[in-house]
């Protein structure tokens, strides 16, 4: 595939750009699908919180929230972090979350971002929604979910926001109710329709004029490789062929026609291409 990999914080974002943190948060990993490059931007000024969660607004990088690397007190057991970021080349602060999260769920309509569930604290789930408005900078708290979540899947298709999968933070136990939150109506509503398995930090995209799921973990702790695609006009959830390893994906993934393209978060490219997937280990320094 030609990959390439370079430390750079002079690229800008075009279409066609992947995005993944590093479990660690030392690197935010870019691909572009176009020159099949992948970039490892790493800041000196500012740390991104662990676990943050990436969307593309306005054609811009947008990074919120996480576990924060900011506290050295010894009584903070993973202190979550409202921090959010535009990424540009480099890192530009804005307006801070209402409540900090982590283990959230984030996806964009128009200019507008949606912070969905996650955890003030680490472990106990929340149902809180926030909108942030990109010509205000601000944030303001939204109606709620009826179910909390931690590490669920979310995205948007049309007006609509979707949240699947996610685990309800007293257990393992894996919530598999979707609900939907109507951007026209500022209210949410719960689908007829059930994930057919228990997953949390997965993928959620728009895909077909429905949803795709696909990677993240199960009940059990282990990775899943199941991939579906949920019609939401037949209400029918079709399983296509999984993924050829499991993996986490925390960032920005890229649907070009019947093609999904996604970053795990340890750097492999996963294709979902002519109806299978493929996974491809690029090369980082």
């Amino acid at each position: 595939m030609g990959q390439h990999c370079c430390s750079s914080s002079e690229t800008f974002l075009r279409p066609g750009r992947l995005y993944s943190l590093k479990a660690d948060s030392s690197e935010l990993l870019e691909f572009d699908l176009n020159s099949r490059r992948l970039y490892a931007h790493r800041f000196t000024d500012l740390a991104l919180p662990q676990q943050a969660k990436f969307c593309l607004l306005s054609e811009q990088l947008f990074i919120v929230g996480g576990r924060s690397r900011l506290s050295r007190r010894a009584t903070v057991v993973n202190e979550s972090s409202g921090l959010c970021f535009l990424f540009t080349g480099g890192l530009q602060l804005r307006a801070p979350l209402v409540l900090a999260r982590q283990a959230h769920g984030l996806t964009t309509h128009e200019r507008f971002a949606y912070a969905i569930s996650g955890s003030p604290e680490g472990h106990k789930a929340s149902k809180v929604c926030e909108q942030y408005d990109a010509e205000a900078d601000c944030w303001e708290l939204m109606p709620s979910l009826s179910i909390p979540r931690l590490h669920p899947g979310v995205c948007c298709n049309k007006h609509r926001l979707y949240v699947t999968g996610g685990n309800s933070g007293a257990s393992l136990e894996c919530v598999r109710v979707i609900e939907v939150f109507d951007v026209l109506l500022n209210s949410w509503t719960v689908l007829d329709l059930r994930l057919p398995v228990s997953v949390w930090r997965h993928v959620c995209v728009a895909y077909e004029g429905g949803l795709a799921v696909f990677g993240g973990s199960s009940t059990a702790g282990k990775l899943c490789t199941d991939c579906f695609i949920m019609g939401l006009s037949t209400r029918r959830i079709t399983q296509v062929p999984g993924l050829t390893q499991g993996g986490y994906f925390s960032g920005v993934q890229q649907v070009r026609g019947k093609d999904i393209f996604a970053l795990e978060d340890s750097g492999c490219l996963y294709a979902f291409e002519h109806g299978k997937w493929t996974s491809t280990a690029l090369r980082s320094t």
